[in-house]
């Protein structure tokens, strides 16, 4: 059998997350794929306080997961902050197209199209090149697909969503 790549190892570790549709492990009773992580689990991986948003911690477990793994170095800054994860990041590691393994980070605008200084990340799963500019995500701290918004607490679950590339 291949050797899975981190990138490749990130994605299933990601994908053992996510439960079926309308799931949340967070719920009462919850409902988890697994028993060994938790809200919480995510958001102390991202030093963040309990009832913050733990989308960058979610994304950070899963690297932590993948390179203790594959036996590397998660290159991820050790943050809460969607925009600030994507100011401490090397130039070296950033991409504006898609891959698989790779984080993607978005950046709210207010209606004059200004930044927020707010944002959302999530972790590419799943590329296609026949289709550019579409790519499927995995994400905490978020709404089911459909909706048009992430949660602002820490009230989201981690969902499948199908993302367009701005």
């Amino acid at each position: 059998m291949a050797s899975t790549t981190v990138h490749q190892e990130y994605v299933k570790q990601v994908n053992s997350y996510v439960l079926g549709e309308n799931q949340c492990p967070f719920s009462d009773p919850p409902q988890r794929a697994q028993d060994s992580y938790s809200r919480e689990d995510f958001q102390k991986k991202a030093g963040i306080a309990s009832g913050e948003p733990w989308c960058v911690g979610f994304v950070r477990y899963g690297a932590d997961e993948a390179d203790q793994i594959k036996g590397t170095k998660n290159i991820l800054p050790k943050t809460a902050s969607s925009q600030e994860l994507w100011r401490l990041t090397p130039e070296s590691a950033r991409s504006s197209t898609p891959k698989e393994g790779y984080v993607a980070v978005w950046q709210w605008r207010d209606d004059a199209g200004n930044p927020t200084g707010k944002g959302h990340v999530g972790v590419v799963a799943k590329t296609d090149p026949n289709v550019p500019g579409i790519f499927e995500t995995r994400e905490g701290n978020t709404k089911a697909e459909g909706s048009d918004d992430v949660v602002r607490g820490d009230s989201g679950c981690i969902h499948t969503r199908t993302r367009k590339l701005n």
